[in-house]
């Protein structure tokens, strides 16, 4: 009997037990239900009253309070107000995926561009497989929706050299003296830059998509030295998407005036694709082949063959690495015009909250087929460059974000004609509705 008590009490005593611990695990429940229920009511002071009882004496409790100002300011339809806040805690925590995701959330429904840019780098860094397979469906899903649009692009390009000539006014050509003519000659001055693209999509099947769009570019400066050009183009692209990536291939064609008068013709194929090759890196391949023609110089006339093999890795979520190999062939009627060019060319792009900064260092060399004009040698350049790129997200006006870029170039030629420094600064804007 004394056994049979013991036994009952012991039994009472695990019944109370289990009771307190679901109990407690039933009050943990409602206290995150309370966190959620509250954010979908609005009610700010019950949703940081319940934060507070999860975070509070914990070392990263600033940071899930300003998050959750972020998400009150989604609730209350303040969303520049809530980018504002995420920016601010990802400019401190950049690792801080929450505030990343919620960033992405929040320009989407702003329909701002830079939510792209956003999902993009949040894809390439973020360890969860589940939620960089849901991004890569949205954006797939996205592209898809735009059907048609029209994109603005405009830039300010000061230039200290617009002509690619040398500085000196005299090179020796056979042994004697010959005095370059203004337009041969450097020649510094500003360009403006004016230009439009539309595009119209439609889905050929579920992998098949069809796109024709057309460009239309005026570059105008303010210098004799360098005629006024207008470039206008056209392309019909096959794009294909897959699991392991994707293709576009199709026809293209371009005109090119300068000074009003017809200058060059082209008209060929063209060919892109990228492959991711593993969770942060992709591999991209280009190419193209264009017939041209030059009215007005018929010597010029011949084909233009370009590829480049591209690799992109994202270190961190702030740090992205590419290398770039382009190759160029281009035959013309005269030999001396018909060359190949093979360059390399290696960046890096830094984010620190809203900057973004990118440098780029690239060479390439250049050798041509025939012997040049008045030489007895066929010319060979030389050509390298640094440039870097700024952009700070916050000069937003209308979502157009202007980006700095300044260009170091050096060609060094066997030709004295071809012998250059040039520095290149451009102020860019883009725009698509």
């Amino acid at each position: 009997m004394k056994l049979l008590r013991r036994l009952n009490r012991l039994v009472r005593t695990a019944g109370v037990v289990a009771l307190l611990v679901a109990g407690l695990a039933r009050a943990d429940l409602v206290q995150a239900e309370t966190l959620e229920m509250a954010l979908q009511r609005g009610d700010a002071t019950a949703a940081r009253a319940a934060l507070e009882a999860e975070v509070a004496g914990k070392p990263d409790a600033a940071i899930h309070r300003a998050h959750l100002e972020g998400l009150l300011a989604m609730r209350r339809g303040d969303l520049r107000a809530a980018e504002t806040i995420f920016r601010a805690i990802l400019a401190r925590h950049p690792g801080f995926e929450p505030s990343r995701i919620q960033l992405v959330i929040v320009l989407d429904k702003l329909g701002d561009p830079r939510a792209r840019h956003e999902a993009r780098r949040l894809a390439e860094t973020t360890k969860d497989a589940r939620l960089r397979a849901r991004l890569a469906r949205k954006a797939g899903a996205r592209d898809q929706q735009d059907k048609s649009g029209v994109q603005l692009r405009f830039a300010l390009l000061p230039s200290s050299n617009l002509t690619g000539g040398p500085k000196t006014d005299t090179i020796l050509i056979g042994g004697l003296p010959f005095r370059l003519d203004p337009g041969s000659r450097q020649a510094g001055g500003t360009g403006l830059s004016l230009g439009v693209v539309a595009w119209q999509s439609w889905e050929l099947s579920p992998d098949w998509q069809l796109t024709l769009s057309g460009s239309a570019d005026r570059r105008v400066y303010d210098t004799d030295a360098k005629a006024d050009e207008t470039e206008v183009g056209a392309r019909l692209a096959f794009a294909h998407k897959a699991s392991w990536g994707g293709l576009s291939f199709g026809p293209r064609t371009a005109i090119l005036f300068q000074g009003g008068e017809q200058v060059r013709r082209q008209a060929g194929l063209g060919f892109e694709t990228a492959v991711p090759t593993g969770k942060t890196t992709r591999l991209s391949l280009s190419a193209e082949v264009l017939r041209q023609r030059f009215p007005q110089t018929a010597f010029r006339d011949g084909t233009l063959t370009r590829a480049q093999i591209g690799l992109r890795w994202a270190a961190n979520r702030d740090t992205t690495f590419h290398l770039q190999l382009p190759v160029e062939r281009e035959t013309a009627v005269a030999d001396h015009l018909s060359h190949l060019e093979l360059g390399i060319e290696l960046g890096v792009h830094l984010r620190r909250g809203p900057v973004g900064l990118g440098i780029a260092v690239a060479t390439s060399l250049d050798r041509y087929d025939g012997l040049y004009p008045g030489f007895d040698v066929a010319r060979k350049d030389k050509v390298s460059s640094l440039k870097l790129t700024l952009r700070h997200d916050k000069l937003d006006w209308q979502g157009l974000v202007p980006e700095l870029t300044v260009t170091r170039t050096r060609q060094d030629s066997n030709i004295p004609l071809h012998d250059s420094w040039t520095t290149d600064v451009g102020l860019n804007l883009v725009k698509r509705f």
